[in-house]
């Protein structure tokens, strides 16, 4: 029997787990054997294994268990339990520790609805010819005299936390497309070196998400000295996945514009493609605002990651970061 979405809780041990049934199609399931080593015999034995962990932990206090929400964690790391328990642990703790970006993500916030409206970041409909998700950007519809770096991770992590159990998703990924035009000074220092510090800590080490591929289209040379200074604290695997276009009209090489919305050679307009993603912000509102209610034991979690480099990278401290 599935789990519906009614019957979702943060019990970290229930007295059962629902059975795992498969969304994907071949197409899919041949993608997740080939790059992440996902086999039946294996996804059974790492859920297992995971929420035996979980069941245990001293610090994980209140957690979801359902097979697709521990997938997203699993799949991102190539089902390595030991790397998804850590993770898992991560992505709690930020969205317990940093309030102000991640609590209370839904439709009813009026600057995160406003952001929303605007078309900033859209999930396209359509898969590209690899399967990915494509998420489009317009930078110009931010108004950095009105809106904060706070209120558009708060929008984007609401579209993320719709995104994450989509099985699709989390098997090939997602490509991040920006139109940069109209890009301005004040779009750069709207981001304190803080902000982006620890944003870019936060996607490396606790997105469960595997992120494929990066391209700025017409960003402008003076906004390319701090995206270069993210860039160089990548691994080069990392690093190679960044593409910056000088207009674009470029990006077309590497998104089909069949999948863009219509003003950019698509067949869905902007405005319909934010009313559908509202609609599906709306079905999965009460689902994405479990999240609340998910913790960890803050004191014991952040001693255990003293040993590593996590709780210092949230205050600034850059190191070699890596994303699968």
């Amino acid at each position: 029997m599935s789990l519906q979405p009614e019957s979702l809780s943060v019990v970290k041990n229930p007295t059962s787990y629902d059975e795992y049934s498969s969304s994907l199609s071949k197409f899919y399931q041949k993608i997740a054997a080939e790059e992440l080593r996902e086999t039946d015999s294996i996804r059974q034995q790492s859920l297992q294994s995971f929420r035996s962990y979980i069941a245990k932990s001293p610090t994980i206090l209140a957690c979801r268990t359902d097979s697709v929400f521990l997938l997203r964690f699993l799949r991102v790391c190539k089902f390595s339990v030991p790397a998804a328990c850590t993770k898992l642990e991560r992505f709690i703790y930020i969205h317990q520790a940093y309030p102000q970006w991640f609590s209370n993500l839904s439709l009813d916030d009026a600057s995160i609805r406003e952001i929303i409206n605007l078309g900033w970041c859209i999930p396209l409909p359509e898969k590209d010819e690899l399967g990915r998700q494509v998420i489009f950007y317009q930078s110009k519809v931010i108004d950095p005299t009105k809106h904060t770096a706070a209120q558009v991770m708060r929008a984007q992590e609401l579209i993320f936390q719709a995104l994450y159990d989509d099985e699709e998703v989390q098997v090939a990924g997602i490509v991040f497309l920006f139109d940069d035009t109209e890009f301005t000074l004040q779009h750069v220092t709207m981001w304190s070196l803080t902000d982006m510090k620890e944003i870019t800590t936060y996607i490396s080490k606790a997105l469960p998400l595997r992120q494929k591929l990066f391209v700025r289209a017409g960003l402008p040379a003076f906004a390319r000295t701090p995206y270069d200074l993210i860039r160089s604290f990548l691994v080069e695997k990392v690093k190679e996945r960044f593409r910056i276009l000088k207009n674009f009209d470029e990006s077309k090489t590497i998104v089909d514009p069949k999948l863009l919305p219509k003003e950019f050679g698509g067949t869905i307009p902007i405005q319909q493609l934010i009313q559908n993603l509202k609609a599906k912000l709306t079905e999965k509102r009460e689902k994405i605002l479990l999240q609340d209610k998910m913790a960890v034991n803050i004191p014991l979690i952040e001693q255990s990651f003293k040993t590593g480099d996590f709780v210092q990278g949230l205050v600034g401290n850059f190191r070699k970061l890596e994303v699968d």
